[in-house]
């Protein structure tokens, strides 16, 4: 290859110095010196290179494959489906896996270094996993359903992710589990075993009712069984995760149909807030016990986790009445909130825009070695490779960034996390207007009012769905309806807080103040 095209190429790199090392050794092979004139897979490769020493290795054992960088592409399911099944076809089922999986993933990883979307990038590597759960699934045979949990159930997986997963077979009998779970064992054993390629998937089943003591799978009744009679809190938010993903779909899509009644039921337990709090205040307190609160991207102050259980928090609360809510992935779930009126707009941007900094920051760490670690280094010369492989300019501002993007993090998950009155929304479905007429007229009778009929009327004005300040207030029925019966007039109160409510230009900011301060 040319010098002054391999300058240029390394030119805008995080690590020039590393990349042309790689390049160098990788060129020494003759199909990749080949593949390396081409200027597209040279500008891919050098900007991989120069962040990921695992990708690098990689191509040094497979030069061959250096042509799957010419084009970087998002691919939809059923091109990496394919692709995935050529690999089995070619090279075997375990090494032929192992090799889709990380061409595909370094694949995604030279356009997310370019400046793809991480919406775009995590999804694409949550397709990849579900390729290799579907061809696995297929070859280890059973009938099995595979449900995907945490980051993969969401479709926001990283490039380390343990992948999260609950195996379901239909037929209910001692005998059917036993055969279920090898299945089971044999599917993880296909696509987790090392090998010289590393593994297709880090599978972790132990998500499972009953953890590592219980059987790697279950019948849905026995599923259902489980969750109804013994599940803690924490089951009850991973679920909020779960979806079909490989296997038995239609027997994948009966198990998500049967645990909505648990997930979201009509009354959340009063201890379950505050389960949810203390499991996220215990992880808090693992992170800080070991002096690395500000350097831990996921479970530090400020962290993505704060980020997750804010969001997951506030869709047990409302999911169980919202059915737009219940979004498996983190941003959509946001999204979901902020269009319903639970967060605030402005609030749900700020926490996307520091949730897709934090992700990207994980990704880049997560490249070097494919390893899972979510830590800033203390390294001067790592951090400055760090701060240019997100378009920064040295070390100084990465730190800048991370340490605003934090604060902003921490600061609206303690207003969300810790909001007032959630225990109160998390109780039975009162009567409210646009519901139950009758029995919201008899509610409103019973609390003093003297026209019920027309206090009805005047509350479906001021609850009107098509608005966010209409929604919340829907939300703030129940307390908003017997604080006006405590005035001396209770329907002159409510004519008059129609009036004031109405008055309200920006509906945003009342939705925003009621929401947080009701």
């Amino acid at each position: 290859m040319r010098s002054e095209a391999l300058g240029g190429a390394l030119a805008g790199g995080a690590d020039p110095e590393l990349a042309g090392l790689a390049v160098a050794r990788v060129g020494e092979r003759p199909a990749g010196r080949a593949l390396l004139e081409q200027p597209q897979v040279l500008e891919a490769a050098t900007r991989l290179f120069g962040m990921s020493i695992s990708a690098a290795d990689y191509f040094l054992a497979h030069p061959e494959e250096l042509g799957a960088l010419a084009q970087l592409r998002p691919r939809s399911r059923d091109e990496l489906l394919e692709e995935a099944g050529h690999d089995v076809e070619s090279f075997r089922p375990v090494p032929g896996l192992r090799r889709f999986r990380r061409r595909a993933t370094y694949r995604v990883a030279a356009r997310d270094l370019g400046g793809d979307s991480i919406e775009r990038v995590i999804a694409e590597l949550s397709d990849i996993a579900e390729a290799c759960l579907t061809c696995g699934a297929r070859i280890a045979g059973g009938g099995l359903a595979v449900i995907a949990m945490g980051k993969l159930g969401g479709r926001e997986l990283n490039y380390a992710s343990d992948v999260d997963v609950l195996f379901v077979h239909g037929e209910a009998g001692g005998a059917a589990q036993e055969s279920a779970s090898r299945d089971a064992a044999r599917l993880i054993a296909l696509l987790s075993e090392p090998t010289a390629d590393g593994v297709a998937l880090r599978m972790d089943p132990n998500l499972r009712p009953e953890g590592r003591r219980g059987p790697l799978s279950r019948s849905l009744h026995s599923m259902r069984e489980y969750y109804e009679r013994h599940a803690a809190t924490w089951e009850r938010q991973a679920l909020l995760k779960a979806r079909p993903v490989a296997g038995d779909l239609a027997l994948g899509e009966q198990f998500v149909a049967a645990i909505v009644p648990f997930v979201y039921p009509a009354v959340l337990p009063a201890a379950a807030i505050e389960d949810v709090r203390s499991t996220k205040a215990r992880i808090e307190e693992r992170v800080r016990a070991l002096g690395k609160e500000e350097v831990e991207l996921k479970r530090g102050r400020g962290g993505i986790r704060d980020v997750e259980f804010a969001v997951q928090l506030l869709q047990l609360v409302h999911g169980r009445h919202h059915e737009r809510l219940r979004k498996a992935g983190t941003l959509a779930a946001l999204a979901a909130l902020a269009d319903e009126g639970f967060v605030a707009p402005d609030d749900a941007e700020a926490l996307a825009a520091s949730y897709r900094f934090l992700r990207r920051l994980e990704h880049r760490l997560q490249m070097v070695r494919e390893a899972q670690t979510h830590e800033l280094p203390s390294d001067q010369h790592a951090l400055g490779t760090l701060a240019r492989s997100m378009g920064l300019p040295d070390a100084a501002r990465l730190r800048a960034e991370h340490a605003r993007h934090v604060d902003a993090v921490r600061g609206l998950h303690e207003r969300l996390f810790y909001r007032p009155l959630l225990e109160a929304f998390a109780g039975e479905a009162h009567p409210r207007p646009g519901a139950d007429r009758r029995a919201t007229e008899e509610l409103l009778r019973a609390l003093g009012f003297t026209d019920p009929s027309s206090a009805y009327v005047a509350f479906e004005r001021v609850v009107e769905p098509s608005s966010r300040l209409g929604r919340v207030l829907g939300g703030l029925f129940p307390i908003v309806a017997p604080a006006l019966a405590f005035s001396p007039a209770p329907d002159a109160a409510l004519r008059r807080f129609e009036r004031v409510t109405g008055r309200f230009r920006d509906e945003q900011d009342m939705a925003h103040l009621l929401a947080d301060r009701p």
